[in-house]
């Protein structure tokens, strides 16, 4: 099948015209589409706030020799002391026995990354709940440590994703010594939070994600972010993912992402971008944009297609027992476990796994495909899981599909606009740049 020239895009009494190969839009008003001529369109002037260069991308070649891994998640933990209620990780133990990374383990990582890599850029401490296991994390990092004083290994940066819930001097002490980075799981205020995140008892957890963020700031070194998870209780209260966002920034003084639970229902998505309007946008200082815009904003305005995330092309996950998957939104299931980080030839048998998602016929021949990409596991790996796809899942990108048509037609609709366009550049100018 010839992947079309053009994309059509009706909404509002307005044609936006998207052309595939150039990634430019136009309106097309009052044109009829099967007389399309480029020529007599008006084009968008997008490229008048930044440049792709404003945002340097490296290119990972890994082609030949030892390879630079960006970013290496590391499973310390396969049990967590939290049971929230729409937990992907079956309350922290993917379905497994409950167990704790152990030092043996723990040494063969850091081998593992010696002997593989020419380099690390960051390790990512995850769960389960990560500080359960504090001592192995602090004894991976010391390892990390001896190498880079060697200068046998470059020193990664150490982040972890968090409940929060955990906290004490040696804790504290590990975080201010060694950590750089951390992610805090908090759904919202109190009331919200303490629905979702809860102990095996029913308690809710706010109060101690609260004391452990206000500790955690008093470390200046380190940057911290939220994640909240966007769920069906968020929507039964009338609780906006703006709310959620706003909250947690006003409340801590950090910034973070409000992410969709899986089993929400994906016109859910669609309908709520469909709702804003331009006072919402003034209002919220456009912060109402979901993520997605900004990356399709960015792939419009920079010419610089989307992609996928670098599942076992830069990134990988390994279990507490050593495992080595694409990611830890998968590791439930032991068909996403294709070697262990003490078997021969491990590297060879990563490489082999890694490939452009991109590259089969549905996204080849699809209009959006420049604009998509993100999360490999959500669209290539449709729940039950039983493994990775060659082909998306086709649910997946007809949602996908009409929810950048909304992008595009918001654009067109803050473009047009002139106090929203100038509004709109400061805002672009201030994200893509900080």
């Amino acid at each position: 099948m010839e992947k079309q020239k053009y994309h059509i895009i009706n909404r509002g009494g307005h044609t936006i015209i998207y052309d595939v190969e150039s990634m430019e839009l136009y309106c097309g008003d009052n044109m009829l589409a099967k007389e399309l001529r480029m020529l007599e369109t008006q084009k968008f002037e997008t490229t008048a706030f930044f440049n792709a260069n404003d945002i340097p991308i490296e290119k990972n070649d890994n082609s030949k020799g030892k390879a630079r891994m960006r970013r290496i998640t590391l499973c310390v933990s396969n049990d967590c002391n939290l049971r929230c209620k729409y937990c992907y990780a079956n309350g922290g133990n993917y379905g497994k026995k409950r167990h704790l990374m152990d030092k043996k383990t723990a040494k063969e990582f850091v081998d593992f990354c010696v002997t593989n890599f020419s380099s690390v850029d960051t390790v990512l401490f995850f769960g389960g709940e990560p500080l359960l296991n504090y001592p192995i994390i602090e004894y991976v990092c010391e390892l990390f440590k001896q190498y880079a004083m060697r200068e046998d290994f470059p020193l990664p940066s150490f982040s972890i994703i968090t409940n929060g819930t955990l906290c004490n001097e040696k804790i504290l002490r590990l975080i201010r010594d060694t950590i750089s980075h951390i992610t805090i799981s908090i759904d919202g205020d109190k009331r919200i939070n303490d629905k979702n995140r809860i102990y095996k008892n029913g308690e809710g957890s706010y109060d101690k994600i609260e004391r452990f963020i206000f500790n955690c700031k008093d470390i200046p070194s380190l940057k911290l972010q939220f994640e909240a998870t966007y769920t069906i209780e968020h929507v039964k209260l009338g609780i906006s993912r703006y709310d959620v966002s706003s909250f947690l920034k006003n409340r801590f003084g950090i910034d973070g992402i409000v992410v969709d639970e899986d089993s929400l229902d994906k016109r859910m998505m669609y309908d709520c971008l469909c709702g804003i309007t331009k006072e919402k946008l003034l209002q919220t200082d456009f912060e109402c944009l979901p993520l997605d815009f900004w990356k399709v904003m960015y792939t419009v305005t920079t010419k610089s297609p989307n992609t996928f995330c670098g599942m076992f092309s830069d990134k990988i996950t390994i279990t507490s027992d050593g495992g080595i998957a694409g990611c830890q939104m998968m590791i439930g299931n032991d068909n996403s476990i294709i070697a262990h980080i003490n078997d021969t030839g491990v590297l060879k048998k990563i490489k082999r796994q890694a490939r452009d998602f991109k590259n089969n016929p549905a996204c080849e021949n699809c209009w959006c495909t420049a604009l998509c990409g993100g999360c490999v596991a959500q669209k290539f790996c449709p729940k039950p899981y039983d493994g990775i796809q060659f082909l998306p899942d086709h649910d997946t990108c007809k949602w996908t599909r009409l929810y950048i048509e909304e992008i595009l037609y918001l654009i067109f609709n803050i473009r047009k606009n002139k106090e929203l366009w100038s509004l709109f550049i400061n805002k672009a100018k201030i994200r893509y740049n900080s």
